[in-house]
């Protein structure tokens, strides 16, 4: 146990060989693109705000009874547009509007001509409010993260997970990246310096980041699980030998 134990230090730390540089970008963080199933805040402002505020009215939270596992009706608030299956959002006096496929600035530009039958000089803001990653296996903190600004880099979300444990393989970090209809699984290599140009750097909504075990952790489980059928043999023993002695167990 105690050989398994111990790990080399050149497996350890990022970016080896790296010195001082600078880097040019090559991969700039994709644009972002609405997607069926999302959930969009759409924030609209004019000349006179009273006049904009049933079309903000859908941001703000609103109740929605909903059955939980027990049967009781509890309030699920939503808030923002959803995307609804077809591609379409719901917009107050405007009716329906295409959304899936198209980015922020598209979209905004889209309903700030929509509106201007009703606004004087209408401007539109919109947020995505459903920017989750999921960063599991050996680091600090597994989970799913919310990205309240919209991007995020590998080292960013590792960072928010906590790191990656002494027992993470820091040259086998695997990024499944789901598009349309397709699943993309990308291997990245955080040792490598060139990791930092990579097209996978910054990171999309809906990544998932699994970083595996190596072969320590994979060791040290496998002598737990040898160990424990021995370690209850002998306390069986133990109370066998007790009962058999007439003694009382204190």
């Amino acid at each position: 146990m105690f050989g398994s134990s111990c790990t080399s230090y050149k497996k350890i730390p990022y970016f080896t060989g790296q010195r001082d540089t600078t880097y040019r970008i090559t991969h700039y963080p994709e644009r972002l693109v609405i997607h069926k199933g999302d959930q969009i805040s759409i924030f609209v402002s004019c000349s006179d705000p009273t006049e904009a505020l049933i079309f903000n009215q859908p941001n703000f939270a609103s109740p929605n009874p909903s059955t939980n596992t027990s049967g009781s009706t509890t309030n699920n608030p939503i808030v923002g547009y959803l995307v609804d299956q077809d591609g379409y959002i719901l917009f107050p006096k405007i009716g329906l509007v295409k959304a899936d496929g198209m980015s922020k600035l598209r979209l905004q530009d889209t309903l700030q001509k929509k509106l201007r039958p009703y606004l004087k000089d209408p401007q539109v803001s919109i947020r995505l409010l459903n920017y989750r990653i999921s960063i599991l296996g050996e680091v600090g903190r597994p989970g799913v993260y919310n990205i309240s600004n919209e991007q995020v880099s590998l080292l960013e979300a590792l960072g928010l997970a906590g790191d990656l444990t002494i027992y993470g393989r820091r040259d086998n970090v695997m990024l499944i990246r789901q598009t349309d209809s397709l699943n993309t699984i990308h291997y990245i290599n955080m040792q490598d310096k060139n990791v930092l140009l990579s097209e996978y750097y910054y990171l999309q909504p809906g990544d998932v980041i699994y970083v595996t075990p190596n072969k320590v952790r994979a060791n040290t489980t496998d002598e737990i699980l040898q160990l424990l059928p021995i370690g209850l043999s002998i306390l069986s023993t133990l109370i066998i030998l007790v009962s058999y002695l007439g003694l009382k167990i204190p």
